[in-house]
């Protein structure tokens, strides 16, 4: 029998940078106990994490797994996932045949750790199959807060802190994506309460801690911004205001989903280039070469090219009053051109810094009626009300929700700025008494 590489593992996702920055290693929070579900016919007999630069091959081979074997569970698994794109930080469980020492089952997770693709035979020398299988958590609904401190001073900080992981805190972001820019807009203060799923599995608090959120309140500098997770009739979840109105918006809050901003609109600045006083009219979102630049709403390529000082320009008319430019990329999106159609949320370039730039950056301006405005400033109204036939369940499910959010952050007591700074400073005291 070929000796088997036993490996007892941890897997720790790393964060991503997003949403205003990275907490500092200290700020960090430990992370969460792995329960990893056993989704194969028999017990797991080894599980293995993939490292940087590993392939399906080579893991394969330290398992004493034949190419032959390795290839037909390949090609079985193709038209559920390609084995060949393992991403590192992925546990992979194996199980084998006790007498022969034959692969018979693999299990390897998507990346929302809600799914396993798991291919698998009865015995030694039958055909492979191949079929996802889903986590079957226990859901229980919980409440979650934080306040944007000195120390925590992003969404991002903030979200680690109360133990979520980073494609939960992608997700919250895009909820709030339509009022929010949580790369500019945060201050210290704020205060977020969210109730969401919490997912167990055996009686333990699962890797992927949280589920959906179910309705979330957000305090900024003393205006409320809620959300709430509502399934109109034949359709799917989507997230309303209390008013029963959609969250979505003709436009979004930004046109980079991770990002700073440099330089705002200005009817006389001083230019870095020309070394002269002349009107800015856009705003400058500073983000490192090569972000994707999205529509920030649904519309028309009426330019894509090079144009003097924008250098590489895309302009997007959205409707007879508004438009959009897009300027110093340093590339175009997949099948931008003028003529096209864009969607809200579609990339159509990357940040660069052609034309007059002194680094990467991305020059955006907002247009009405073709006059450029201060984005910054601007409100558009939700759109898109719930039926008649839906408000009824709606309100029942919104009233449960936000009683839930407002036994920890009750509206009235955070529409005062100096209420959510009394907030900030208690969180503080807080943090430093738990360093001590």
């Amino acid at each position: 029998m070929t000796p088997r590489r036993w490996l007892c593992t941890l897997w720790i996702c790393a964060p991503l940078a997003a949403c205003g920055g990275d907490p500092t290693p200290e700020e960090a929070p430990p992370p969460p106990l792995v329960v990893e579900p056993e989704l194969t016919s028999a017990p797991v007999d080894a599980v293995h994490v993939v490292r940087d630069g590993e392939t399906f091959g080579e893991i394969c081979g330290d398992q004493g797994i034949p190419h032959a074997e390795m290839q037909a569970m390949l090609d079985t698994t193709m038209p559920l996932h390609d084995l060949t794109k393992i991403k590192p930080g992925r546990a992979i469980q194996l199980v084998f045949d006790s007498e022969t020492d034959a692969i018979l089952a693999l299990a390897y997770p998507f990346a929302s750790g809600n799914e396993w693709v798991v291919v698998e035979r009865p015995n030694t020398g039958a055909p492979f199959e191949a079929n996802l299988h889903e986590i079957p958590y226990d859901i229980v609904p919980s409440v979650a807060t934080a306040t944007i401190t000195e120390k925590r001073n992003s969404f991002w900080s903030i979200c680690t802190q109360i133990g979520m992981n980073e494609a939960d805190i992608l997700a919250l972001a895009e909820i709030f994506r339509y009022d929010l820019d949580f790369n500019s807009q945060v201050k210290a203060g704020d205060q977020l309460a969210v109730w969401i799923e919490e997912q167990y599995l055996d009686g333990s608090v699962a890797k992927d801690q949280y589920g959906h959120a179910l309705a979330a309140r957000y305090v900024n500098e003393g205006k409320v911004h809620e959300v709430i997770r509502f399934s109109p009739t034949g359709g799917k979840p989507e997230y309303f205001t209390r008013d029963g109105m959609s969250t979505r918006k003709q436009f979004l809050r930004s046109p980079l989903k991770v990002m700073r901003v440099g330089s705002g609109f200005s009817r006389n600045r001083f230019h870095p280039i020309l070394h002269k006083n002349r009107p800015h009219y856009g705003t400058d979102f500073s983000g490192p070469s090569g972000t994707p630049v999205h529509a920030i709403g649904d519309g028309r390529v009426t330019f894509a090219g090079w144009k003097g000082g924008y250098g590489n320009l895309v302009i997007i008319q959205h409707d007879k009053r508004y438009s959009t430019r897009y300027a110093h990329l340093s590339a175009f999106g997949k099948g931008i051109k003028a003529g096209s159609n864009v969607d809200q949320g579609q990339i159509i370039g990357k940040v660069g810094a052609t034309g007059l730039a002194t680094g990467p950056h991305l020059h955006f301006e907002f247009r009405v009626n073709g006059n450029a405005v201060d984005f910054m400033k601007q409100e558009f109204e939700h759109t898109e009300p719930i039926s008649d036939a839906d408000r009824p369940a709606f309100e029942a499910v919104r009233d449960r929700y936000l009683l839930e959010l407002d036994a920890v952050l009750p509206p009235a007591a955070t529409s005062d700025t100096t209420d959510a700074a009394d907030a900030a400073d208690a969180a503080e005291a807080a943090d430093a008494a738990t360093a001590e």
